[in-house]
């Protein structure tokens, strides 16, 4: 796990997006405090899909507009987003275990 913190402070100097940041935190907070109570459950499941929300569409628009070869950062950017998208939604879709 601390790898994974290691590599998330350098997730969070490359980029500096304080959503990428607060995503991040939910997940080292799941992490290591996996038991959710109950009532917060349904406000972590809408903040959490409004960041996976977020950077679904920055993703697209790194892909669209600001596309850069492999390596670019406009590159990394575009894979980090749509890997959070899609990683995000699936917490959420695990996460809605939790709420019902």
């Amino acid at each position: 796990m601390v790898d994974e913190i290691t590599e998330f402070n350098a997730l969070k100097e490359e980029l500096k997006d304080p959503e990428l940041d607060a995503a991040l935190e939910y997940v080292v907070k799941l992490i290591a405090v996996p038991d959710v109570a109950q009532v917060k459950v349904g406000p972590l499941i809408v903040k959490l899909q409004a960041l996976s929300a977020k950077f679904g569409v920055m993703g697209r628009y790194y892909e669209t507009f600001s596309t850069g070869k492999t390596g670019t950062p406009e590159n990394k950017r575009k894979n980090l987003y749509k890997t959070m998208n899609d990683e995000l939604d699936n917490l959420v879709a695990a996460l809605k275990y939790l709420h019902r």
